[in-house]
């Protein structure tokens, strides 16, 4: 029976996605095919018409399954107090993570949407609840995009050098202070 709990089914979607996952790091999305995917996993593309409907729904597939392994990964390692040594975790969990943080952004994703990160509790007016949001979302765009500017150069800074960098700009907006 061939249910999607099979194991030997789910190590041929674990094939499929590390092929798409390779694929991914080395052309865009709109460049990957199905024959090419198949010949990589070393399947037949019966086998992938079996699982998926095109490259796109095993786009979607793995970006979810991404978003929850990051996800995870993030709640796990965050304190999710806003500070200095979350944002350093979290640099330091990118630089040794480079593969599936290229793969999550490349797939359309833009924030770390499953992690707590980017939220802060807060009790006051709708006005001043609208002025943080706008200032989260803000930040986040900021933080992705020196993220994927990051990914870009390979990692060269260190995590600290990132660390001081996210610092100096937000330096007293966020109760920070230089070391």
């Amino acid at each position: 029976m061939n249910t999607y709990f099979n194991k030997r089914r789910q190590e041929t979607i674990q094939r499929i996605r590390a092929a798409f996952l390779e694929q991914l790091y080395e052309r865009e999305l709109s460049q990957i095919n199905v024959s090419q995917l198949c010949k990589r996993a070393d399947i037949n593309r019966g086998t992938f018409y079996a699982n998926f409907d095109d490259i796109y729904h095993l786009a979607d597939h793995v970006l979810q399954q991404l978003e929850q392994e990051v996800g995870a990964l993030l709640e796990r390692d965050i304190q999710k107090a806003y500070s200095e040594a979350d944002f350093l975790k979290l640099f330091e969990h990118i630089r040794k993570n480079q593969a599936l943080y290229q793969a999550y952004f490349k797939l359309g994703n833009d924030r770390f949407k499953s992690s707590s990160l980017f939220s802060i509790p807060f009790e006051g007016s709708q006005t001043e609840q609208d002025l943080l949001d706008l200032h989260i979302t803000f930040f986040a765009s900021g933080f992705n995009g020196m993220v994927k500017k990051w990914l870009e150069n390979d990692c060269k800074q260190t995590p600290e050098q990132m660390l001081s960098i996210l610092i100096r700009e937000y330096q007293g907006r966020l109760g920070w202070r230089l070391p």
